[in-house]
């Protein structure tokens, strides 16, 4: 016959579980680890669309590292074996000529072979933008950085930059280095590709160290 310490022991372990799931399902994120990554292994797996731009996998001091070349009038870019809804993505770049962007929550436009939709913007001029919010084939610029950022911008140019975007729902924001360049609310797309920019005219740019957490996320209660 049970004793009393252990029918209180089970009633309070029943409690803390009921409250664990509680919590669970009231609003709670679980992230999962996408199989896309940037490595030789992987690299059929990526389709090239519009440029023409070439794309050379190297393996540089055990990081496979992504470069991008053209020459092209028309702005080229490798697209994931993935599709994003809510997600956390980060990836470093380094921009050697020319300017690129990060495509996300992005689309195949077949008909004029190219990729339309959100991209992060790399800019490595004195414009400073890069972080900024574009609308690639669409509605052009949707949130450039804050004014008052361009005097300490964090992006370095030529340098290796730490490039990262969250989208929950509406809510998107990006950081350049650890710091918050752009935190907006936007519905003009809620889930699409991901895809890396090689802009038209002479650009170089090269990619490396790319995670994809996909977020699942219970809204019903918010």
């Amino acid at each position: 016959m049970p004793t009393i310490h252990t029918l209180l022991t089970s009633i309070v372990v029943a409690a803390l579980a009921g409250c664990q799931s509680a919590s669970t399902h009231a609003g709670a994120s679980t992230n999962h680890r996408s199989a896309v990554t940037l490595s030789a292994a992987t690299a059929r797996e990526w389709t090239p669309v519009g440029g023409p731009a070439t794309y050379s996998w190297d393996d540089v001091d055990g990081v496979t590292v992504l470069t991008a070349a053209g020459t092209a009038e028309r702005n080229g870019f490798l697209v994931a074996p993935v599709e994003v809804a809510d997600f956390d993505l980060s990836i470093d770049v380094r921009i050697g000529r020319g300017n690129s962007g990060l495509q996300f929550r992005s689309r195949v436009d077949a008909e004029r072979d190219r990729v339309v939709g959100y991209q992060m913007e790399v800019d490595p001029t004195n414009r400073k933008w890069s972080g900024g919010i574009y609308e690639e084939g669409l509605r052009g610029w949707v949130s450039p950085p804050p004014d008052e950022m361009i005097a300490s911008h964090p992006f370095v140019p030529g340098e290796w930059n730490t490039y990262r975007v969250r989208c929950v729902g509406d809510h998107i924001q990006t950081w350049i280095n650890g710091v918050v360049i752009v935190d907006l609310h936007d519905a003009a797309a809620a889930s699409g590709i991901v895809a890396l920019q090689c802009h038209s005219g002479d650009s170089l740019v090269q990619w490396r160290n790319l995670t994809l957490e996909l977020l699942t996320t219970d809204r019903s209660t918010k």
